[in-house]
């Protein structure tokens, strides 16, 4: 299955644990992964993944002093708010949870002294992922957080700004299970009527009617499970209404019914029988066991056959290739972690998203766009010595750490990741980069409960993070 990481599964040190080697002090809010909170020299706030009801700073006094002059500080949302994003009372905590963050950093930032300060704002993320078609309210959002940063940046020396992925709304997935079950590589089972919802539409009810022993829940699980075993699910639908129409208006007018009560699909990937199996959607990668490759291939002449066939799926309807490009692990990975990454990564053409489930086609048609991360990102810095002009260069989000310990002044560590983005200044500003032998690891590992990672999984579905 899936595991959720924590902070102490970070082998590496934070660039502002590195600068606190040079006596530089932080300020650092709502960076994901960064629960258990904790920090070298200044504050930390911790972000994404921090299990709700736990402690999410670094230190008591400086929270109790955020509490007395801010209010709330809301970490994440809860998988309710999630939910029933679009209503107004969803809506209003979601806008109350951002003020509160920027209230929090403007409070940080005018009291605690620092040299550094870090701030992940993820508004514009969740309004994407769940409003996509509400265009008002997604600029709303935009518009919102660029005064937001507007006054944070006020009188800041270097201000960098960096998005990790970009936004878009694609027309068509394709099913890569679908692709491989096909080719013979994957074995899928019949989902028990536990595993074969969707979004973690079992979680919210779940939360919403109080555990198992609620009556309403009672309910809805029986039937959840008749229509279940009696393999009422969404293509037996699909058959019976003999048109995608009906299906589709359903989907319009009864999206949380056919949600929480009609199973997408009875199979589920059966991860340790399968030759190769998408790892997730989100990750658009593809695991190989080494130990399932038909005895007549070795893993290399496996892996080639199965890249040229990713590459030569053409879309039926349009004659296009979908997948425009597979990168080999060894080729995105380096270090001493890199086999725990999927084998091939897929890039698709543009309208495609990778998708997880089966289906009668390879490709499926979403009646409204569907959003989901885009490859692009945004950047953007200014400060003295940088030339105020368009940056051509392309610049990953791993540049971002060595680039900023470049403009601090420190070494940057041998073994990070990323380059530092010297062109970004004028050419009489430029210092040498210094580089330092690699970083030990300071941090013990420890883990989170089953309980919290259950929780984290159930609100990760609901944004839209997980198959």
């Amino acid at each position: 299955g899936n595991k959720i990481i924590s902070y102490t599964d970070i082998k590496g040190l934070a660039f502002w644990d590195l600068a606190a080697r040079y006596g530089m002090k932080s300020i650092v809010i709502n960076v994901p992964i960064t629960y258990p909170p904790r920090i070298e020299n200044g504050f930390l706030l911790s972000g994404m993944l921090t299990p709700p009801e736990k402690p999410f700073w670094s230190s008591k006094e400086i929270m109790d002093d955020i509490a007395a002059n801010v209010g709330e500080y809301i970490v994440d949302l809860d998988i309710l708010t999630l939910s029933s994003f679009d209503r107004s009372k969803s809506l209003k905590r979601f806008y109350y949870m951002m003020e509160q963050r920027f209230k929090t950093a403007m409070f940080l930032k005018n009291k605690q002294s620092h040299d550094i300060m870090v701030v992940v704002f993820q508004g514009t993320d969740i309004v994407c992922h769940r409003l996509w078609n509400n265009t008002e309210e997604v600029l709303k959002v935009y518009r919102l957080m660029d005064d937001y940063i507007g006054e944070l940046s006020d009188n800041v020396e270097n201000l960098l700004l960096m998005s990790d992925h970009g936004f878009a709304g694609y027309e068509r997935g394709v099913r890569i299970n679908q692709f491989l079950f096909e080719r013979g590589d994957l074995e899928r089972r019949i989902a028990d009527y536990d595993t074969g919802f969707t979004h973690g539409s079992k979680e919210i009810l779940e939360h919403r009617f109080g555990g198992d022993g609620d009556a309403g829940l009672k309910l809805i699980k029986s039937i959840n499970k008749f229509v279940w075993y009696s393999g009422i699910n969404r293509a037996f639908i699909k058959k019976m209404a003999g048109n995608e129409k009906v299906l589709e208006w359903l989907k319009r007018s009864a999206p949380s019914i056919t949600k929480k009560l009609i199973p997408p699909e009875r199979f589920i990937v059966d991860r340790q029988k399968s030759v190769s199996y998408l790892h997730s959607s989100r990750t658009r990668s593809v695991c190989i066991n080494r130990d399932k490759i038909p005895h007549d291939k070795s893993f290399d002449s496996y892996k080639r056959e199965l890249v040229d066939d990713l590459l030569s799926l053409k879309d039926p309807d349009t004659g296009r290739q979908i997948i425009s490009r597979v990168y080999q692990n060894h080729e995105l990975y380096s270090g001493p972690y890199k086999e725990n990454f999927p084998d091939l990564f897929l890039e698709t053409a543009p309208e495609y998203i990778v998708r997880g489930g089966f289906g009668k086609s390879l490709i499926e048609k979403f009646p409204v766009p569907k959003s989901a991360h885009g490859q692009e990102g945004i950047f953007l810095c200014k400060g003295p010595g940088i030339k105020p002009h368009r940056y051509e260069n392309y610049i990953n989000i791993q540049d971002l750490a060595p680039t900023i310990l470049y403009l601090l002044g420190l070494p940057v560590p041998r073994d990070m990741d990323g380059k530092v983005h010297v062109d970004i200044m004028h050419s009489s500003e430029r210092k040498d980069s210094k580089y330092m032998e690699e970083t030990a690891c300071i941090y013990e590992s420890s883990s989170i409960s089953r309980e919290e990672e259950k929780e984290l999984m159930a609100k990760l579905k609901a944004i839209g993070y997980m198959d």
